[in-house]
This record gives structure tokens, sequence and C-alpha cells, in this order.
């Protein structure tokens, strides 16, 4: 019966695990999302130039993220500590994805092509650290 018992629960933290991944990933797409979107709307409709209309569509999509995976993610209490740890792990992540970047375009991979494959360690390292530092 204990074995059982064990097992259905390992079972369900599996699923659990799960489920934090598939959320992570829906709130990253609508983060993105929001991002485009809001670029869009103040560069095209409000007029602004474009280094403030990528500035204020970034923060939309950036503060989006931070929310929706406090609330619904992680489920976590917002607070300034886990706000300062997620600044600083998309800061870290933004030096990773410009590393990985600049080192595939030495090998000759274009530019875009060198962005898009830092796209899953980026995802990773992200997933990663909100789970164990900043959302834990």
């Amino acid at each position: 019966m204990t074995y059982n018992v064990k097992m259905i629960s390992d079972l369900v933290g599996i699923f659990r695990n799960h489920v934090v991944l598939i959320i992570y990933c829906i709130v990253g797409l609508a983060s993105a999302l929001i991002d485009v979107v809001g670029l869009k709307l103040f560069s095209e409709y409000v007029g602004l130039s474009d280094v403030y209309a990528v500035t204020i569509a970034y923060i939309m999509g950036m503060l989006f993220n931070y929310t929706a995976h406090s609330v619904l993610t992680f489920k976590t209490k917002m607070s300034r500590n886990c706000f300062v740890k997620y600044l600083i792990v998309v800061a870290l992540n933004y030096f990773l994805a410009l590393l990985i970047v600049i080192l595939l375009k030495t090998f000759g991979l274009t530019l875009i092509l060198s962005k898009i494959l830092s796209l899953p360690v980026i995802f990773l390292s992200g997933f990663i650290l909100s789970k164990r530092w900043i959302y834990k």
C-alpha cells in the first residue's frame, strides 16, 4: 500500500513540474506578444521613435512576464526582493545571449540564426533560475 501511495505521489510531482513548464512557456509567449504588439502600437500609431517604442514595449512585456510568473507559473507573492532577482536574471540572460551570438557568428553563422540558436539556452537558464532562485 505504501509503495502505491509513493508512486502516485511521484507521478503527481512529475505532472506538476510539467504544468509549471507549460505555463512558463505560455507566459513567455504572451510576454513576447505584448512586446511586439506594444512595439507596433507605439511606433506606428503613437509615432514614438524606435528607441522609445522598443524600450516601452520591452518594459511592458517584462512587467507582464514578472507578474504572470509570480501569480500563475510559480504562485508566489510579488516582492521587491523577487523583482530585483528577476532583473538580475534578465540582465544575465541578456549577456549570455550576447555571448552566444558573438561566439556563433565567429563560426560563420548569421546574426538571426545565432540569435535563434541562443533561445533554448536562454529559455533553460531563465526557467531554472526562476524556479530555483527567484520564485522559490
